[in-house]
Order: C-alpha cells, then sequence, then structure tokens
C-alpha cells in the first residue's frame, strides 16, 4: 500500500470537536485562526458554521494538498500559512474572536512510513514536522550523549526506562548506525518487560519527536504570542493536548495570564507583584481542564489521552 492510500484509509478526526467548537462559539463576521492546520478538520468546521474568516497554520508543507481543497471551497474566508505557529509575529495577521491549537501528531503523519513517527511502519528515522529543521531523529539517536538521551526520554517521554534504553541505544551505535524505526523499536523492546495495550517503544518515539521538532518551546513561545497580541475583547484561546508536557505548558502559560489582581501599596518596589499584575487579563472558560467523552474514546483511542483548557481575554 502506498503512503497515499495508507492516509486515505485512516483519516485523521479532529479530538474533541464539539467542545472546542462550543468554546470558540463562531459567529458570522468573526475572524478565526486554526493554529495546527493539520488535515483541516477543525478548519473546515469552523468555516461550515457561519460566515466568517479562519487563517490557518501548519508547518508541515505536506498538509498543502488539504489546504488547497479548502481554499477551492471557501475563497477569500481562507488562507493557509506553511510556518512555524512560533512564527506568528512575522505574519501580518489580524486579532481573532477565536484560536484553537490542536497538538501532537496526526494520523497522516503517522501513517506515512517515509516520515518515520510510527514505530508500527519500518521507515527512516526522520520524525521531522518540516524539512527546514536541522537535525532528524537519526541525528538525535547516533549523536547525542547516554546522558542527553536518557534526560530527553524521561523528561519529554515519561519513560521509567530510560536510562536502560539509552544504554542499549549507545551500544547499539558504537557497532553500526542505527537507521530505521524498527531498528529503533526492537532496540526499546529488548530492555522493556512491559505488556498492555501501549506499545513499549510508544514514550520513546513520542519523546524523540518532541526534541527534533522542539515541541514544547514552539509552544510556550507561540501560545504567548496569541495571547499578547492576536486575540480580540472576549476572544478565547482553546489548547488541545495529549500528553502531561504539552498539557503542563499550557496550564503554566493560560494560569499566568489569568492571575488575579494583587493590591500593592504604592510604596512597595515589589517587582514581582507588578509583573504578576501585568497579566491580568484573561478569566478561565472552564476551570477544570475538558476531558473526552467515553462514546468519543471508544469511536476514536486517539482520544484517551486527550485534554482541553480553554480561556477568554476579558479586557
Amino acid at each position: 500500500m502506498n503512503s497515499m492510500n495508507s492516509i486515505q484509509s485512516r483519516p485523521h478526526i479532529p479530538v474533541m470537536l464539539d467542545e472546542v467548537m462550543f468554546a470558540l462559539d463562531v459567529q458570522d463576521g468573526g475572524v478565526y485562526l486554526d493554529c495546527t492546520f493539520g488535515a483541516g478538520g477543525y478548519s473546515r468546521a469552523i468555516l461550515s458554521a457561519a460566515d466568517c474568516t479562519l487563517h490557518a497554520i501548519d508547518c508541515d508543507a505536506n498538509v498543502e494538498r488539504y489546504a488547497n481543497q479548502l481554499k477551492l471551497e471557501f475563497y477569500n474566508e481562507f488562507q493557509f500559512h506553511n510556518t512555524n505557529f512560533k512564527n506568528i509575529e512575522l505574519l501580518s495577521l489580524p486579532k481573532f474572536d477565536g484560536v484553537v491549537f490542536d497538538l501532537g501528531m496526526s494520523s497522516m503523519q503517522i501513517d506515512d512510513a517515509k516520515r518515520g513517527f510510527s514505530f508500527q511502519k519500518n521507515g527512516d528515522l526522520d520524525m521531522r514536522m518540516s524539512s527546514d529543521l536541522k537535525i532528524n531523529a537519526r541525528y538525535v539517536v547516533n549523536h547525542y550523549s547516554f546522558e542527553d538521551l536518557s534526560s530527553l526520554i524521561y523528561n519529554y517521554g515519561g519513560e521509567q526506562n530510560a536510562k536502560k534504553i539509552s544504554r542499549r541505544i549507545c551500544e547499539i551505535r558504537e557497532k553500526s548506525e542505527i537507521k530505521t524505526t524498527k531498528e529503533l523499536a526492537d532496540i526499546v523492546e529488548s530492555v522493556s518487560f512491559r505488556r498492555g495495550k501501549i506499545h513499549p517503544a510508544t514514550k520513546t518515539f513520542q519523546a524523540i519527536r518532541i526534541e527534533v521538532n522542539s515541541e514544547l518551546d514552539s509552544l510556550e513561545s507561540g501560545l504567548r504570542s496569541v495571547c499578547n497580541n492576536f486575540i480580540k475583547e472576549n476572544g478565547n484561546i482553546a489548547v488541545v493536548s495529549f500528553h502531561s508536557e504539552e498539557d503542563r505548558i499550557a496550564k503554566k502559560v493560560f494560569n499566568e495570564f489569568c492571575l488575579k489582581k494583587i493590591k500593592i501599596n504604592k510604596y512597595s518596589n515589589c517587582k514581582t507583584q507588578h509583573d504578576k499584575c501585568h497579566h491580568e487579563k484573561f478569566t478561565y472558560f472552564n476551570k477544570k481542564v475538558i476531558k473526552p467523552s467515553y462514546k468519543e474514546i471508544q469511536n476514536n483511542p486517539r482520544a484517551r489521552s486527550a485534554k482541553l483548557r480553554v480561556i477568554t481575554k476579558c479586557i
């Protein structure tokens, strides 16, 4: 089966679409931003919900065929920008009534063996979401020190066997370069005794992908930019995350921008208190994190680890 047929056989299903659409409250005349276009699931839903305008961003040039299709359907109501959302300040964009970030991997990226994202499909160790990136997974696996490998696998993947996996990687690469996803998956399995629904290599692959694409730094930078400069009064920002580190960053940034006002003695020279007050311009849409329903998880297993956080600009 070629990669195109594989992509078409397993379409990407937007996670918590109903909850995201409820949070965005799409209205006629509104202007919206999809920071992670992918196959266009959220973008299509937003454009179909009202007579509105939408901008979409994605660093993966392979998604342009989906963007072109949407452009044919919605003409001037839709604009696509092929870049990382961390570069949003470099784009000539308006302020938006609603913004959505759908983080993590899309099914079409995982299903394309040539991209090297999946341990279930043998391919070159790549994992780059954009061909412009300087390093790929093959470089990380074969050139990072034992200490750096074990640190990123533990911190970005939450892998308890990080040191064992890293030590084995270092032993194998001394004999010959590790080149394929199957080789890496086999190495992880060889030192893992974990059995269950989740493949033993899942966390290691996730950690290396995050490192290659600088995903966490990009998220924090892009999210701060949107909060500071690209959201209208009463506009909502929604973030759908799929692992704890993504959710931790979304929570941290949202908490900073939703800090309650602190009364400060006018004679105080406490800079920290003034800095905290500076960000008091958002409120929580829903204080508790939103999770997918049992029914959605049954229909779309990818949704099982998803979390949705939403804040509203109030001044």
